[in-house]
Formats: C-alpha cells, structure tokens, sequence
C-alpha cells in the first residue's frame, strides 16, 4: 500500500490549525485537485461524518471519491477513510511545536490489480502525487496563517 507523507510547521495554535482542518468543506479551497465536496451526513464534523468529492485524475479522468471520518480526536488526530474510485486512508496529526503547530499529512492509497498496480503507480503517479501533496499543504499553510494576521 503506497503512503505518502508529508509535513509541515504553520504559525497558529493547533486549535486554530485544527479550525481549519476539521471545516471538511473548506477542502476545495487549498486541495488544487478536488473540483467538488459535499456532505452526504447529517453532520460535518466528527466521527461518522461523510462526504463526497470529485477530484481530478490521471490522464483528465475524473474521480469520485466517498469519504468517511473515522478518527476525531480534538486538536490531534482527523482520519478519513477513502471510498469509490479512491480508496485507503488520509490520517492529519497535529504536533504542538514552539512556534505553532506542526502537521503531518499521510495517505496510504489501496492500489488494485496487487504488485503490478503498485509498480505502475510507483512508476506513472507518486511523483506528481507527491508534487500536489506538498503544494497542498503549502496551501493549506497559506489559509491558516493569512487568517492569523
């Protein structure tokens, strides 16, 4: 199952950082490759809370993907677990530092078709996924700390 893992330190509290990170439909403004999000619970926010986003894909496909929470944990820990065309497991951490809040992004991607649906995706998109994970949570910076000043 390939991870990919990714960090980085925002200046902000981890209880503003977490402000940002549990508002699921705030999504679409820093993920570059997420079209769509909408609720398909009746809560947004906690554990049990679902939704639906359309991202886009490899080679200008379109993916829909259903995402469930599945670990809360206040100010620490935000797990969604993939559905539908993406599958596997986003886990935040929120890591108290000197200066604000380190985060740490991982995914772990469930890849069908075993070792050659692995070698293939080694081959053709980890690297573009790790280029958009790491712009993301750029981006993600960018929307905590301007919202800090």
């Amino acid at each position: 199952m390939p991870v990919l893992d990714t960090t980085i330190a925002i200046q902000a509290t981890p209880d503003k950082v977490w402000g940002y990170l549990s508002d699921i439909q705030l999504y679409t403004r820093w993920m570059t490759g997420m079209d769509s999000l909408i609720q398909t619970s009746e809560i947004s926010r906690g554990t049990g809370a679902s939704f639906k986003a359309v991202s886009k894909g490899p080679f200008r496909t379109r993916l829909e993907d259903r995402m469930v929470c599945t670990q809360w944990i206040e100010n620490v820990l935000l797990t969604l677990t993939h559905y539908g065309d993406v599958r596997g497991e986003t886990v935040f951490r929120l890591i108290p530092i000197e200066l604000g809040t380190r985060i740490r992004w991982q995914e772990e991607l469930w890849v069908p078709l075993g070792f050659p649906g692995r070698l293939l995706f080694a081959l053709l998109f980890r690297k573009t996924l790790r280029q958009t994970f790491s712009r993301d949570i750029r981006n993600f910076k960018s929307l905590v700390e301007g919202a800090c000043r």
